[in-house]
Parts: structure tokens; sequence; C-alpha cells
């Protein structure tokens, strides 16, 4: 049975500390704990246990579950990888009132290539019951889960527009799972909504002289907060070709 440490990042934007609980109900009970799955890893599929009890199965690369809200407390956490008996994390963890839990499954690169057999976790923890700032705004951050990407620069413009004053550079030189190392990495960005907006990813590594790699174009919807990354393509999942993808998650409904 392999164990793998669990990383453990506090978003500054949640509570300063863990131990921290939301406000009760009219019971006097804790509020909930809430926890979500997300698989990073190609070519792999994992059963999640929590308490025993699966949580998902068989949870293909490139997806998520919801949130799933209990009781706050400890959880025994056990990831197996799909169709073996070979279980990849086993640990446990204690899950806070009020707060919310990204388990993001990502890779292992310790053999210098993705291993197949092996998967760690980066857990990214927030206070989502704070409100976005203003009608016409959003939140967004930035994760580089693409394990053999080079230091990427992220520049942002909205559409259409070529002013200086209109281009932003929030996310710079960040490297793979860096967000586990810093919590500087895990903040949300405040942007303008309801426009669409330009993204440039440029090699920041040294040395290069700042390349252009990828653009593409995103609509951000007012009252919405966002969580961009890149990832690994499946077939290329060993080079430094990646791909990206958005969560967005509104403060409205609380999914």
């Amino acid at each position: 049975m392999r164990r793998i440490f669990f990383q453990i990042v506090v978003l500054a934007a949640a509570v300063s500390s863990l131990v921290a609980c939301s406000k009760s109900d009219n019971s006097g009970q804790p509020g909930p704990t809430r926890m979500r799955w997300i698989n990073v890893v190609p070519n792999m599929g994992f059963d999640i246990y929590s308490n025993q009890e699966e949580v998902a199965s068989d949870l293909p690369f490139d997806t998520l579950t919801g949130y799933a809200a209990g009781l706050p407390g400890f959880y025994n956490l056990r990831v197996v990888k799909t169709g073996t008996s070979d279980t990849l994390v086993n640990g446990n963890q204690q899950l806070q009132s009020g707060i919310y839990y990204s388990m993001f499954l990502l890779p292992d690169t310790s053999g210098g290539q993705i291993n197949t057999n092996k998967a760690t976790v980066s857990i990214v923890t927030e206070n989502t019951l704070s409100p976005v700032a203003g009608i016409d705004t959003l939140k967004l951050r930035f994760f580089n889960f693409a394990p053999f990407s080079p230091a990427i620069d992220v520049v942002m413009s909205i559409e259409g527009r070529t002013l200086p004053a209109d281009t932003l550079r929030p996310f710079l030189r960040r490297i793979y799972n860096d967000q586990s190392y810093s919590s500087n990495y895990t903040q949300y960005g405040l942007f303008r909504s309801n426009n669409r907006w330009k993204f440039d990813l440029y090699n920041a590594s040294e040395g290069v002289g700042r390349q252009p790699i990828k653009t593409f174009y995103q609509a951000l919807n007012a009252g919405s907060v966002y969580t961009l990354y890149i990832k690994p393509i499946v077939g290329m999942e060993n080079t430094d070709t990646f791909d990206f993808k958005f969560i967005q998650k509104g403060y409205v409904d609380q999914n």
C-alpha cells in the first residue's frame, strides 16, 4: 500500500486558520464542510472513498465531482486506481466547518515521466462564502498542472482592446504545482466581467526571451468564480505541450 503526503494550501481569502468555524445554524450545530475531487492525471481513472463510502467511481481524466457536504471532523480518504486493487492515496484528513476543499489529483513525475501507477494530491481550501465585490466583477485564479511545461506568464486583455491600460499580467512565472508551496499562488484576482477576454500564455523560463505559446478567448460572467489551469494532453503527456481548462463556480448557488 502506497501512502502519499497531503499537501495543504490555505487560500488567503479564506479564514486564517483551519480551526475556525463558520456560523452555526439555529440548532447550534456547526456548518457543514464540503469537498470535491478533480482528476488531472492522463490515462488514469480513480475510485474514491471517504470513510469507506464510495464518493466517485472511475473518475476519468479531465473531470471533477460536485461538492459533497458532510459534518466537520476527521475523514479517511482513499484513492484506488480504477480496475486495480492499488491504493494510491490512503490517509486521514481533518475537514473543517465552512471550508470548501478542492482535491486535485495530479501526475507523479518522480521518475522523469508521468507514472501511471502513482498519483499525488494537492488540497486547495477556501471560504467560498466570501462575496464577489461589485456586480460587474468576477474572481479568477490560475494553476499550472502540466508537469513538463515551462514557467508560464498569463497575460489578459479585453478582446478588441489594445491599449496598455487594457492589458493585465496577473499570473507570472507559474511553475508546476507551485500552489502547493505558497498560498500566494492560490489567491484570486478580481476582474471586470461580462467581457470576452483574450488569454496569451508565454514561456517565462529564464533565457528564452518570453516566447508566446498559446492564445485563447473566454467570456467571463459577473458574480462568478473561475479556476483556470493548464493540464497535460493525452498522447503528449510527457512533453511540454499542454491544454487548458476553466472551472466556473457561482457564489449564489454554492455548487
